[in-house]
């Protein structure tokens, strides 16, 4: 992929764009939400200024959606497992769940990383008990691959975990 290339991205309802540090707010708001976080790879944020250091060190393609009527509501992106493979990866305020806006943002952002990053393979890796996540994947046309049992740690429990594929 080389050098970090993140154009802005629009949909019909969305603005996919980098994330600035005057997104720190909004960003807070969800990813200190438990709701949001019992099923990611990442801690709940606890302060503002964590959410802060957070968007000033990123180093992997990461936009921030934002909904052209309601502002920044979540981020997507990816990290890159090697130069033909990355894992796609979403995380959307609860407000805003069940209405397809993921599905938006996510088909957009498989067609560009095609395209213009050349990826051949998207992985989507999703806690087994993550019903909404596993329902997100097979909309997006991703394919169950494999399972891996009692893989990820969230706190005290640990999860089976799902890969989903979509192929160039």
């Amino acid at each position: 992929m080389g050098a970090l290339y993140l154009p802005t991205l629009e949909t019909e309802q969305l603005i996919l764009r980098p994330l600035t540090i005057n997104d720190a707010p909004a960003l807070f708001a969800y990813a200190s939400d438990p709701a949001v976080t019992q099923f990611t790879d990442w801690k709940q944020h606890c302060s503002l200024k964590e959410t802060a250091s957070f968007i000033q060190k990123i180093t992997t393609p990461l936009w921030g959606i934002e909904h052209k009527e309601y502002g920044l509501i979540g981020e997507c992106g990816f990290v890159q497992r090697s130069a033909e493979t990355a894992d796609i990866q979403c995380a959307i305020a609860p407000a805003y769940w069940g209405n397809g806006l993921a599905t938006q943002a996510l088909n957009h952002l498989i067609a560009f990383s095609f395209a213009e990053y050349h990826y051949q393979h998207l992985q989507s890796w999703v806690i087994a008990d993550n019903v909404r996540s596993c329902a997100l994947a097979r909309k997006l046309g991703m394919k169950h691959e494999t399972t891996l049992h009692e893989y990820w740690y969230t706190g005290t429990h640990v999860h089976d975990v799902y890969i989903f594929n979509i192929s160039r």
